[in-house]
């Protein structure tokens, strides 16, 4: 009887090298990341972190085709970011746009913003100029303040007539500069405001007697009433 050797079972070599440069992969990544954040609307029926969520899904299953790191560490990183997310979730609720609430914040936002400035001037390099601004706050009708639940609810929005804001003006190169005002935490009118605004001007054309110029601008911050 014929016997013979079993040829001996031969290990495949496992590899987890980069399929393309690490940096190439991080790009890919992040841009995947953005564009679903950032470009692609969300679903009325989908909730914020839900689609933190699935960025975070995608971004992981793009690591683990591209591999810019081992496969293992890209599941790890990626596993607890769902619950993170979950954790830090906010109950603030995110109105629509067309809201009567949400015309409400436009309009407190828009009386606010940084555009009663004179128009920008030249200011050397360096240079520092501290300023106050008064903002009037023009009340609203009884109908106007019908904004609670769908427009069902009148809410007290006459609280503050006017509010102060400080504002530092920098010079910077380019005939640039930099405006940074801020209306500090500190209750007034039964409400606490924390409002952080920024601007960027530069004057296009000037004379001792005129001047035109651009300004960018832009507010972010909270306001708390009781």
């Amino acid at each position: 009887m014929a016997s013979g050797l079993l040829p001996e079972p031969v290990a495949l070599p496992v590899t987890d090298k980069p399929a393309v440069p690490p940096r190439v992969s991080a790009a890919l990544i992040v841009a995947t990341a953005l564009v679903i954040l950032y470009l692609i609307p969300r679903p009325a029926e989908i909730s914020a972190p839900g689609w933190r969520v699935l960025a975070i899904f995608a971004c992981t299953v793009m690591a683990l085709m591209l591999r810019p790191i081992p496969g293992g560490a890209a599941v790890l990183l990626g596993v607890p970011s769902p619950a993170a997310a979950q954790m830090v979730m906010s109950p603030v609720y995110e109105l629509p746009f067309d809201r009567p609430e949400s015309w409400a914040l436009k309009y407190f936002t828009s009386a606010t913003l940084l555009s009663g400035l004179e128009s920008p001037r030249t200011q050397k390099p360096g240079a520092v100029s501290i300023g106050l601004e008064a903002g009037w706050l023009p009340p609203l009708t009884d109908a106007q303040q019908l904004v609670g639940y769908y427009g069902t609810e009148a809410q007290d929005l006459n609280k503050a007539p006017f509010f102060l804001r400080p504002n530092v003006e920098l010079g910077l190169p380019g005939r640039l500069s930099l405006i940074v005002a801020f209306v500090p935490p500190v209750k007034m009118f039964g409400i606490t405001p924390k409002l952080l605004a920024l601007a960027i001007q530069r004057p296009i054309y000037e004379t001792p007697s005129w001047a035109v110029g651009l300004r960018a601008y832009g507010q972010v911050g909270t306001v708390q009433g009781s």
